[in-house]
């Protein structure tokens, strides 16, 4: 069962997401880049581009706002400004959008009026997720440089955001000419997504502070959705999407590998059972075994840790933590 919103994302340190470029002429991949998550800092997520297969290699940390909004300045606005196409929580209907964020490293600025336009699911590199998709429609303006002409022409873009990946998945974007017509079309989309503990960090990335945003309308309540990384064994892990609906819910590992996404355990929604809860720890039954043929029943508890983190252990003994 689905709730009718996508809550603020929260994802783990060390998740990683791998994404490739694709011209959406030619359909030829343009190039491929990872995002790591580091943690969070006060009101902003901090990230890291890292070399593919790499993590020790890449680029300087960067910041975004909780709505996973970016923060730009242009060659002729001094001033950064963020914003971002989404605003959490998701809901159907529900708009975003910014005005006169400046060209990133360009002159002048673009401007996007966004709304959530339907719940789908999309498939991509790295696997079918249940997704937002985000409408944009806006417009772009340079001044041209020293010369000081005024160009602009039409944005339209559109993003795919997965709540089990905390990030989107797809994306298209479509840049029209100076009153004209279509200029550029590019699209990009999740290749490969590392949860955090496959990926750990260096001690110069560990994170400051834990995300403490309070916009979930369950913040106060385990009921609701939730994402994290569960431990298969003492060097595996995964993505794991659980939702409590009273005593109730299901429960779906998030494959992260082409191995795995050939795996009949994952991507399936298991029913779950609570069989114990408090205001402080909740413990449920996975019920996998004569649902899908070779997974096996599973026994989970969880402590609350702060009003956005649950953590604790299978029967097995190993290692489950979700966020919202």
């Amino acid at each position: 069962m689905h709730p009718d919103w996508a809550p603020v994302p929260a994802p783990m340190p060390g998740d990683t997401w791998t994404y490739r470029r694709i011209d959406l002429y030619t359909k030829l991949e343009i190039n491929r880049w990872s995002t790591r998550f580091l943690g969070a800092e006060q009101s902003w997520l901090k990230f890291r581009n890292v070399v593919p297969n790499q993590p020790s290699q890449g680029g300087p940390v960067f910041r975004m706002t909780l709505d996973l909004g970016h923060c730009q300045r242009s060659i002729d606005i001094a001033d950064a400004k963020c914003g971002s196409v989404y605003t959490f929580p998701l809901r159907l209907g529900g708009k975003s959008g910014y005005q006169k964020l400046p060209n990133d490293g360009e002159y002048g600025y673009h401007s996007l009026d966004c709304v959530v336009a339907a719940r789908e699911a999309v498939t991509v590199t790295a696997g079918t997720f249940d997704t937002y998709r985000v409408e944009c429609e806006g417009a772009w303006v340079s001044t041209g440089g020293e010369g000081g002409y005024l160009y602009e022409g039409q944005l339209r873009q559109t993003y795919w955001y997965a709540p089990a990946v905390n990030n989107e998945v797809k994306h298209e974007i479509r840049v029209f000419k100076n009153k004209g017509g279509l200029d550029s079309q590019v699209g990009g989309e999740l290749v490969t997504f590392g949860p955090g503990g496959t990926n750990p960090l260096s001690p110069s990335e560990a994170p400051s502070q834990d995300i403490g945003d309070e916009r979930s309308p369950d913040a106060d309540t385990i009921s609701g959705h939730w994402y994290g990384v569960v431990q298969l064994s003492s060097s595996a892990r995964a993505g794991v999407e659980v939702v409590f609906d009273g005593t109730s819910g299901f429960y779906r590992l998030v494959a992260a590998t082409e191995n795995a996404r050939s795996n009949p355990c994952f991507n399936h929604p298991f029913p779950l059972k609570v069989t114990s809860q408090t205001q402080t720890e909740v413990s449920f039954d996975v019920i996998e075994e004569g649902v899908v043929g070779p997974c096996k029943d599973q026994s989970v508890t969880l402590r609350r840790i702060g009003s956005r983190r649950l953590s604790g252990t299978k029967a097995d003994g190993l290692l489950i933590r979700l966020g919202r």
